[in-house]
């Protein structure tokens, strides 16, 4: 019995994104399916997270350009 006396059912909905990759052999034949799902609020989490990084990265492949040309 719970706690509260009685039994409880929880339901809690989860936005998610899901992604996925099927492989094949050389004359296409299915090998299996990779299936990833992934809680939305954790991928926003994450994206921002990277943004900064992607941009600095930017930044810099930008610079290596200019610096290249100049030689």
């Amino acid at each position: 019995m719970s706690p509260l006396g009685r039994s409880e059912k929880l339901q809690t909905s989860i936005d998610f994104s899901a992604a996925f990759n099927e492989r094949r052999d050389a004359i296409e034949n299915a090998l299996g399916i990779r299936i990833a799902l992934i809680k939305a609020t954790d991928r926003r989490r994450h994206e921002t997270e990277l943004l900064p990084a992607k941009e600095l990265a930017a930044r810099a492949a930008a610079t290596q350009k200019v610096g290249a040309a100049g030689k």
